[in-house]
């Protein structure tokens, strides 16, 4: 397959986000097995970080000041320049916005995409192969879109781990921001920031998760605090999710995010097999649940049977 390999990449700070990262170095993956050439695509007020981008193996920046908040924006001049330039691959994570430019992008472009992958792939035959769960994450689905280009796919922050920069030579910078539409029906009226945001899930090193087995929303509420006083961030399963103890941003999973810390703790979760595809990236893993049987001890560095209430009772006691 000839081409190129289209990032979308997010800032974060002066520089790329980590979903960013994971996702070149997943195109720099693909590359490698004859998919194309990596390219970045940096919509954002702040000025392209070439050097960093090439670290992670960008050939080429299309580059174009647009607000960070300017979805409309960016979805219209990334299917005109996905037309102009053709790129075999399109890839975008699948935060809120990457979401949002993604299918409104697909759909001016007049393609197929494929939502939420927790993995890619090159066929036999060249083309992309999608991997996504689907009917509740209860299978997992291989998808191809051998009609159409370019082949576009969001990803799940997370499921790829994050590779360390390498030097690749330079990447070369193509201001596109003459090509923008100056028509945009859409205002932001105002931007509202979380108070007490947590670390970001993804990029936490210690991860503080919940099950069913909490019982309430007032004990997920102490997983957050316990999260907090470890420097961490809260997570939850799909059950304790369904049951309205969690909000669905913290669930991890197959049907929510996949992380990667260095740690962690698991209060009250079985371990199903759609859990368990979420924290594969996992270093070490502690988990206490009451029952001896319960699948997660079988993955566990460490576990605990017994009452989880107390356990968590006694870290915050010693981390007060």
């Amino acid at each position: 397959m000839n081409g190129e390999i289209w990032v979308v990449c997010d800032a974060e700070g002066t520089g790329l986000s980590g979903c960013s990262c994971e996702l070149l170095g997943k195109a720099q993956a693909l590359s490698e097995k004859g998919a194309g050439t990596v390219c970045a695509v940096w919509f954002s007020e702040i000025p392209p970080p070439a050097q960093e981008l090439a670290s992670f193996g960008a050939v080429r920046a299309y580059a174009a000041c647009l607000s960070d908040a300017d979805e409309y924006g960016k979805a219209r001049l990334l299917a005109r320049l996905a037309k102009t330039h053709c790129p075999q691959i399109l890839l975008l994570s699948a935060t809120v916005q990457g979401r949002s430019v993604a299918a409104q992008a697909a759909a001016l472009i007049g393609t197929g995409l494929t939502a939420d992958c927790t993995g890619l792939e090159i066929g036999p035959d060249g083309k992309l192969v999608q991997i996504r769960p689907a009917y509740g994450g209860n299978l997992m689905a291989r998808v191809t879109c051998p009609g159409s280009l370019p082949q576009m796919a969001t990803v799940r922050p997370g499921a790829f781990s994050r590779c360390r920069p390498f030097n690749r030579g330079c990447c070369a910078v193509m201001d596109c921001t003459s090509e923008k539409s100056l028509e945009n029906p859409v205002r932001l009226l105002e931007t509202i920031h979380l108070a007490g945001a947590q670390t970001a899930l993804g990029e936490a090193e210690i991860v503080v998760a919940g099950g069913a087995g909490i019982g309430s929303a007032r004990a997920f509420d102490q997983i957050c605090l316990l999260a907090e006083r470890l420097g961490g961030a809260p997570a939850a399963s799909r059950a304790a999710v369904n049951a309205g103890y969690a909000p669905y941003s913290s669930q991890v999973g197959q049907t929510g995010v996949c992380i990667h810390p260095k740690l962690y703790i698991a209060f009250g979760i079985s371990g199903a097999v759609q859990h368990l595809a979420g924290i594969q990236g996992v270093k070490r893993i502690a988990a206490v649940n009451t029952d001896p049987k319960a699948p997660i001890f079988d993955y566990a560095d460490y576990g605990i049977v017994g009452d989880l209430h107390r356990a968590i009772d006694l870290i915050l006691w010693h981390t007060s």
